[in-house]
């Protein structure tokens, strides 16, 4: 099929495959290797575009998550996002590309890397364009704030012991990750001490985010900040140094990174990111490693779709969970789902549920460890039956099944609660595997999607279905 513009992208765009080319590339050269192409004498796979394909399956605005390890830029070794994970490093946070619309990701600094996907401006006077409106002076008499030739002026004027501020309010949702950032553009007195700081009230300015200007006039401070559970907006605060010092500031930009990006707070529950130089994946340890994303609200749907390709190491212990939606599949939480590798300890199985008012599940045989998978979910609590409601595919096709409930697990929606990655609640039932890539929507998906987002999951996880 012939190549046609892509101008939003400024490349080509390969409609079989779905696949943005960079301009100039030899798309004839290319052949098929499980359903993603490889370029012929270019030496690399074009992993970095494997995820633009997934990433179709959230073209109309489904919820859910994408998480493709191999794409560089989306894997740092702590939520605060300072540094991107190379090979051997712990993963922090892991951030969920379904939002972005295979808008491929810059290069340079983290902020430059994820500059192309950022969402809208949230602050509503960040660039001074004629004022400070928005700007609230917070120095408790010490210091003076005001409009000074485009930019905002924080001034400290009385008191050596403190330093003058000024604040915006700025909207977030709980769980988002977001980008602040300023420029020092002037300043006097110690202008290192200028600082740009966010925190959840007037008071407690600088819980989320602290940082001075160490680069002096001219530098720009960027912090990356989870907002917390239960808030709904943050304090972004200016400060000028203390004594009589005075900073400068402008382009003062919050925006949001869409998705709902994995975490992990406490360092030694980190897995690690490897590769083997072809494929990557964050690897579990089948002790206390876990991740977790906030609430994901799926009470829209009662559909949905899990493509997972990951690598069991052992059988070992029982009942290793891969991803559950709430902390414990029950019709306690109804409107949840789960599944593990392996089943119980020994029997080299996966075990999958679903719950509603009911749960159905069951056991799939045999899977012995260590086995590299492509693992299917599609899950439909309109299904009038266990099978109807709950169907999976191994590497493509039906497993055997056994066990389980023989019930229809009931009618409804999906919940709104965290998706746990590789232990149940964060704190049981640990996964010990490789993980090569996680894409849950919250919706069916037709045949031609299943084949598809199979097919470059295997490619993910080195297999050929």
């Amino acid at each position: 099929m012939a190549d046609v513009p892509n101008n939003l992208q400024n490349s080509y765009y390969q409609r079989l495959n779905h696949i943005a080319l960079p301009k100039n590339e030899v798309t004839s050269s290319f052949i098929l290797s499980a359903g993603v192409q490889r370029a012929a004498g270019l030496g690399k796979s074009i992993r970095s575009l494997v995820s633009r394909s997934l990433s179709d399956l959230f073209n109309n605005g489904e919820t859910g998550v994408l998480f493709d390890p191999s794409t560089t830029g989306t894997l740092y070794t702590t939520t605060a996002m300072t540094i991107p994970a190379t090979p051997g490093d712990p993963v922090g946070m892991m951030l969920d590309q379904s939002q972005w619309g295979g808008v491929a990701l810059g290069t340079g600094t983290v902020a430059e890397t994820l500059a192309p996907i950022m969402g809208p401006e949230l602050v509503t006077n960040g660039t001074f364009d004629g004022d400070i409106a928005g700007w609230t002076n917070n120095s408790s008499g010490v210091g003076e704030v005001s409009y000074d030739a485009g930019t905002i002026l924080v001034e400290t004027i009385t008191d050596y012991n403190n330093r003058a501020q000024a604040y915006t309010i700025v909207p977030v949702t709980a769980g988002s990750v977001y980008k602040v950032s300023g420029t020092l553009t002037g300043g006097t007195g110690a202008v290192t001490q200028n600082g740009l700081f966010v925190g959840v009230s007037p008071a407690n300015n600088s819980n989320l985010a602290s940082g001075e200007y160490s680069g002096g006039i001219g530098s720009t401070v960027t912090h990356f900040v989870t907002a917390p559970a239960g808030i709904t907006q943050v304090y972004v605060t200016l400060r000028a140094p203390f004594g009589a010092g005075t900073g400068n500031f402008d382009n003062i930009t919050v925006k949001k990174i869409p998705g709902h990006h994995a975490t992990q707070a406490t360092a030694a529950k980190r897995p690690t990111y490897q590769t083997d130089g072809t494929l990557h994946w964050l690897a579990f340890d089948g002790v206390d490693d876990a991740m977790a994303t906030p609430s994901i609200n799926f009470t829209a749907t009662d559909k949905m779709s899990v493509f997972t390709g990951l690598r069991k190491l052992s059988d070992a212990v029982g009942y290793g969970l891969v991803c559950e939606l709430s902390t414990a599949t029950g019709t306690s939480l109804p409107g949840s789902f789960g599944w593990f590798a392996p089943s119980a300890g020994g029997t080299g199985s996966y075990y999958t549920i679903v719950a509603q008012s009911s749960g159905s599940s069951f056991d799939m045989f045999t899977y012995a460890a260590p086995i590299t998978n492509v693992f299917t979910l599609q899950l439909d609590f309109g299904g009038a039956t266990r099978l109807a409601a709950l169907k999976a595919r191994v590497d493509g096709a039906i497993p055997v099944i056994y066990g389980g409930s023989d019930a229809a697990p009931g009618v409804g929606n999906f919940g709104n609660y965290p998706l746990y990655i590789g232990a149940r609640a964060g704190t049981s039932l640990y996964f010990n595997g490789n993980l090569y890539g996680l894409t849950v929507r919250g919706a069916s998906s037709v045949a031609a999607e299943v084949a598809e987002a199979e097919a470059i999951t295997a490619e993910l996880a080195g297999i050929t279905l």
